[in-house]
C-alpha cells in the first residue's frame, strides 16, 4: 500500500516560502531576482505552487508518438548539399546511420535546372517506396511533384507508394518573395497540386505549414504559434467542406524551436490543443503532424560548439513539448556546409535522448508541472488571442497585404537586436566571453542571391522533362528583402569581426587601444574586463595597463585610452594623463554623475552598460578605416 512521501511534515504556506527567499536574498527584490519576463510579455516564476496550477489542464496531449513508444518522435536529417552527387551520397550515408526520414532542399539549386534526368541522379540508391522524403522545394512544389511521379513510374513504383511531403505553401513563397505575383494569386497552383497529392500521390503529406519561417525571422514564440494558426486557418477556409477532412488529416505544421526551454515546450503542448480547436471549428476531426527543426536564429559563427549546446536545449524542448519528428541542424551548417563529422553530432543528439536520455518512454513528460502547465495555458491563449485579431483583420493573407504582421516581425526583429547589442540577452561566445584569438574569416561568405520563380506553365511535364526546373527562374530577376529574411540576432557582432579580421588580412594595422587601470582594484579591475569584452566582441584588439608614472603612461603609443577607475578618482586621474602630455584621445569606463565637467576637462567619449555595443563599435572602426565586407564572393582576400 502507497502512502504520500511527505504526509509526516506540516504544510508551508507560499508567505512562509517568499520569506524565506527574502531572507536568502539578503535585501534583493524577489520581482527581479525570481521572475523573468519573455519577449512576448510573459512572466516565469522561479518558485511555483500547485496554487499557480489552472483551474482545468488539458490532460495527457499526446497517447503514443508516431514511433508506437509514448513519446517517440521519428528522426529527420535535411540534406542542404547543391552538388547532386554530394547530395545523394549524403542521402544514402544518414540513412544507414540511423535517419528514419529525409528532408530534402531543392530550392535554390546550384546548377539552376533539376530535369529529370538528374532528379535520377540525385535520388540514386535511395528506396523512395521505403524512406519518407519531404522535398522542401519551395515554389518548385509542382516541378517536384511531376518530376517525383515520373521517377517512381520509372522505376516501377507506384506514386501511391511514396510517403513524406512537399512544401506546399503557396502563400510563404511569395510573402518570401521567392515566386512572382501578388498574394490573391497563390490558389491555382495550390489547387492542382492539392489534385496530384489527392490522385496520385496519396501517400504524402497535403498541407505543409511553414511557421518555422516566421521563427527564424525573428518572431517571437507566440507569433510563430498564432501566425501558423492563420495560415492553416487561410487554407482551410479556401477549401470546399467536402475535401476538408482528407486533405487536414494530411497536413503537418513545422515549428522552429529557440533555447528558451521553458517557453518552447509549454508552446508546444499549446499548439496540440489549439490546433485542435481550429480543426474542430472547421469541422475537421483529428490533429497536424508536428515538425520542429533546432533554429538558426540561435546559432553562431564565433565559439561555434557553443551551438551544440543550444541545440541540445532546443531539441530537448521539441521532444518534451511532444514533436512528432525532429531535425536537429548541424552546429556549423550556419556558415559552412556541414561534414560528416557535425552531421553525425546532429544526428547522435536526437539518439541520445531517445535510447540514453529516455525521453520517449512517458507520454507527457511535463503534464502536472505546475509552471509548465500555467505557462502552456497563458502560452494558448495568447496566441490564440493574437489569432483572432489576425482573423478579424481578415486572415492571413488580408492581415499580411495590410502590414500587420510584419509589422510585427519588424517590432519583434528589432526588439531582439536591441536586446543582443545592450548584451541584455548575452550570447556567450559572441557578445560576451569572445575568444580574441578565434578566426572564422576564411569559412565565411558573401551570402549569394537567390533567383525568384515565375509561376507560369509550371505543370507541363514534358516541359519539366526537356528543360528542368530551372526554365522557371525569371532573367535577371533575384530574392530581395522580405518580412521573411532569415534573421540572427548575433550578426551585427559577427559582422564587426569579420570586417576587423579582412582588415588585418589585408595587412593594414588594427588600432591600438590600451586601457589604462589606476585607483581603486575593485573598480579598475571590473570596468577593465566590461571594457575589454565590449570592444573584444566587435573584434577590436585590447591591451591593459597598470598605470605606475602618468609620464609613462602618457607617453603610450596608441589610438584610443581608455581610464578605468572608480568614479571618485576620475577627476584627478585625467587631471594627471592630461598634465603629463597624453595626445591620444581619452574615453572613460562608466557614466559618473560629472560626466559633463570630465568632457570639459578633456574626456571624448565614455564606455558603459547602456550603450548599444555594434553601434559603438561600427562608430570606432569607421573612425580607423576599416573597410566594409565585400558583397559578393569570399570575404578572405587570401583566398583565390
Amino acid at each position: 500500500m502507497s502512502r504520500p512521501l511527505f504526509d509526516g511534515f506540516p504544510p508551508v504556506s507560499s508567505d512562509a516560502w517568499a520569506e524565506l527567499v527574502l531572507k536568502d536574498l539578503k535585501g534583493g527584490d524577489p520581482e527581479k531576482l525570481l521572475k523573468t519576463r519573455t519577449e512576448d510579455g510573459l512572466v516565469i516564476q522561479a518558485i511555483s505552487r500547485r496554487e499557480h496550477l489552472p483551474e482545468t489542464l488539458p490532460g495527457p496531449l499526446r497517447s503514443a508518438g508516431p514511433d508506437g513508444s509514448p513519446n517517440g518522435w521519428v528522426n529527420r536529417e535535411e540534406i542542404r548539399e547543391k552538388d547532386l552527387a554530394a547530395a545523394n551520397n549524403h542521402a544514402k550515408t544518414c540513412l544507414m546511420r540511423g535517419a528514419e526520414e529525409l528532408a530534402w532542399y531543392l530550392f535554390p539549386i546550384s546548377s539552376g535546372s533539376l530535369d529529370a534526368e538528374a532528379f535520377a541522379r540525385l535520388t540514386a540508391g535511395v528506396h523512395l517506396e521505403m524512406v519518407p522524403v519531404h522535398w522542401l522545394a519551395g515554389p518548385l512544389a509542382p516541378q517536384t511533384a511531376l518530376l517525383l511521379i515520373q521517377e517512381a513510374e520509372r522505376r516501377g513504383i507506384l506514386p501511391e507508394k511514396l510517403t513524406g511531403s512537399l512544401d506546399l505553401d503557396p502563400i510563404m513563397d511569395i510573402g518570401a518573395a521567392w515566386t512572382d505575383g501578388d498574394l490573391d494569386a497563390w490558389e491555382d497552383d495550390w489547387q492542382k497540386v492539392l489534385d496530384l497529392l489527392e490522385t496520385r500521390l496519396t501517400g504524402m503529406r497535403t498541407l505543409c505549414i511553414r511557421g518555422s519561417m516566421f521563427g527564424k525571422a525573428g518572431a517571437t514564440e507566440i507569433q510563430e504559434l498564432a501566425f501558423s494558426l492563420a495560415l492553416l486557418d487561410e487554407y482551410l477556409s479556401r477549401l470546399p467542406e467536402g475535401r476538408r477532412q482528407e486533405i487536414a488529416a494530411r497536413a503537418e505544421v513545422r515549428f522552429s524551436v529557440t533555447n528558451r526551454f521553458l517557453v518552447e515546450a509549454a508552446r508546444l503542448r499549446a499548439s496540440r490543443v489549439l490546433l485542435a480547436n481550429l480543426f474542430a471549428a472547421h469541422g475537421v476531426e483529428g490533429h497536424p503532424a508536428i515538425h520542429c527543426v533546432t533554429t538558426s536564429v540561435t546559432k553562431t559563427l564565433y565559439d561555434p560548439h557553443n551551438n551544440l549546446l543550444r541545440a541540445t536545449l532546443e531539441a530537448m524542448s521539441a521532444v518534451l513539448g511532444g514533436c512528432d519528428s525532429l531535425t536537429v541542424a548541424a552546429y556549423d551548417q550556419g556558415y559552412e556546409s556541414p561534414d560528416e563529422f557535425s552531421e553525425h553530432l546532429a544526428r547522435n543528439t536526437m539518439t541520445l535522448l531517445r535510447d540514453e536520455a529516455g525521453l520517449n518512454k512517458v507520454a507527457d513528460p511535463l503534464a502536472g508541472a505546475y509552471e509548465l502547465e500555467r505557462l502552456t495555458r497563458e502560452v494558448g491563449e495568447a496566441a490564440w488571442a493574437l489569432f483572432g485579431q489576425i482573423r478579424d483583420a481578415g486572415g492571413f493573407v488580408a492581415a499580411w497585404k495590410s502590414g500587420l504582421i510584419p509589422n510585427l516581425l519588424a517590432e519583434s526583429r528589432q526588439a531582439k537586436v536591441k536586446a543582443a547589442g545592450r548584451r541584455q540577452a548575452p550570447i556567450v561566445g559572441t557578445s560576451v566571453y569572445p575568444n580574441p584569438k578565434e578566426r572564422r574569416l576564411a569559412e565565411a561568405s558573401a551570402p549569394s542571391s537567390l533567383a525568384r520563380m515565375s509561376l507560369r506553365d509550371r505543370f507541363d511535364l514534358d516541359r519539366v522533362t526537356r528543360k528542368g526546373t530551372g526554365d522557371w527562374a525569371i532573367p535577371g530577376s533575384v530574392v530581395g528583402d522580405s518580412p521573411l529574411n532569415p534573421f540572427r540576432p548575433s550578426w551585427p557582432f559577427e559582422h564587426l569581426r569579420l570586417k576587423a579580421e579582412r582588415h588585418a588580412a589585408l595587412g593594414r594595422p588594427m588600432p591600438k587601444i590600451v586601457l589604462l587601470l589606476t585607483g581603486d582594484r575593485t573598480m579598475r579591475n571590473a570596468r577593465a574586463g566590461f571594457c575589454r569584452g565590449f570592444l573584444q566582441s566587435g573584434g577590436l584588439e585590447v591591451t591593459e595597463v597598470a598605470v605606475t608614472d602618468w609620464t609613462a603612461a602618457a607617453g603610450i603609443e596608441a589610438d584610443l585610452l581608455i581610464l578605468c577607475s572608480s568614479d571618485a578618482e576620475y577627476a584627478a586621474a585625467l587631471a594627471d594623463l592630461k598634465a603629463a602630455g597624453a595626445s591620444a584621445p581619452i574615453w572613460i569606463a562608466g557614466s559618473p554623475a560629472d560626466a559633463d565637467a570630465l568632457r570639459e576637462a578633456g574626456a571624448e567619449d565614455f564606455i558603459h552598460i547602456r550603450l548599444d555595443v555594434p553601434t559603438t563599435i561600427l562608430k570606432l572602426q569607421d573612425r580607423f578605416d576599416i573597410a566594409e565586407l565585400p558583397l559578393q564572393g569570399p570575404l578572405d582576400p587570401t583566398k583565390k
